[in-house]
């Protein structure tokens, strides 16, 4: 059978240099010349504006309807400029209490004096941080983070069978104004939102359990040919991964660059043995019917 081990190593090395490249860091400390919400282009989580009123919303503590609240915090993924990232995940029933953790990073912009002493330039230097906090459904619904950011977890319904659907939110509080050096101050670069449970154990649920509501043949077709394809959370102003190590993941996780590992093939190679199945069990080589005059007519 072919090694392909160089060419999976080729993949991941390309996959990382584009995360450092649009994402970053580089290093974990590192240190830019250019302002850093300019140098990367993805993964950040702009300042609120000031003068924004759907803004207001999200950090008034006596709104009468949780759900505004939720509308406001998600509304706020959807922008030119986002503020916040979310992941929506079901929860099998029992369980009552869950772990999210993660990180994220701000640039401190630093004045240093060139050379020749005449002018300055300034430095941005990272600085990051992460979080583990435990969340039960019968408490806490808000945690404030370091440096203006916030999580936020909403209960959406617990259906009939006792599994939940919850949608946990991570937002910047902070506000700024226009000024582009402002803004990259109180932006948070980098941000991982991560589900999980305490004890390591099967928490998820499969969020497609929707029933199907058409008649196109072509479209039953498809939702046949992917009906065992489980989908275990649902991103806002993200994407998402999950754990494929374990047929039940035992995480969630938010991500920018969404990724999956295929397989290379080389037809060449087939010699009519599926050799991983453990025999020719499911060998199609040279398959025909008894009678082969029969076959004769339909080819």
């Amino acid at each position: 059978m072919a090694n392909y081990s160089e060419f999976y190593e080729a993949r991941q090395i390309l996959s990382q240099i584009l995360k450092e490249d649009l994402i970053g860091p580089v290093d974990e400390y590192e240190c830019l010349s250019e302002i850093p919400s300019q140098y990367y282009v993805m993964g950040k989580l702009y300042p609120q504006n000031s003068i924004s009123e759907v803004l207001d919303e999200v950090n008034n503590s006596i709104l009468e309807n949780e759900i505004d609240t939720y509308d406001a915090s998600i509304s706020l993924s959807n922008q030119y400029s986002p503020s916040s990232i979310g992941v929506t995940v079901m929860f099998k029933a029992g369980v009552e209490a869950f772990s999210i953790s993660g990180s994220y990073a701000f640039y401190k912009p630093v004045e240093q004096e060139e050379t020749d002493k005449k002018s300055k330039k300034i430095l941005w230097y990272r600085e990051p941080y992460k979080f583990n906090e435990i969340f039960s459904f019968s408490n806490n619904k808000t945690v404030s983070l370091s440096s203006g950011l916030q999580l936020q977890v909403y209960v959406h319904s617990t259906l009939s069978n006792g599994e939940k659907i919850v949608t946990i939110a991570l937002i910047n509080t902070n506000k700024s104004n226009n000024d582009i050096k402002v803004i990259s101050r109180h932006c948070a670069f980098q941000p991982v939102l991560r589900v999980s449970s305490i004890d390591n154990s099967e928490i998820f649920s499969n969020v497609n359990v929707q029933k199907s509501i058409t008649n196109d043949d072509e479209l039953l077709e498809l939702e046949m040919l992917y009906s065992d394809v489980n989908c275990y959370a649902q991103g806002h102003g993200c994407s998402v991964t999950w754990d494929m190590k374990h047929f039940s993941p035992h995480w969630v996780s938010s991500t920018f660059i969404p990724s999956f590992n295929l397989l290379q093939m080389k037809a060449a190679d087939f010699k009519g043995v599926i050799t991983d199945l453990g025999g020719p069990s499911a060998n199609m080589w040279r398959m025909g019917g008894r009678d082969r005059s029969r076959c004769a007519k339909c080819s």
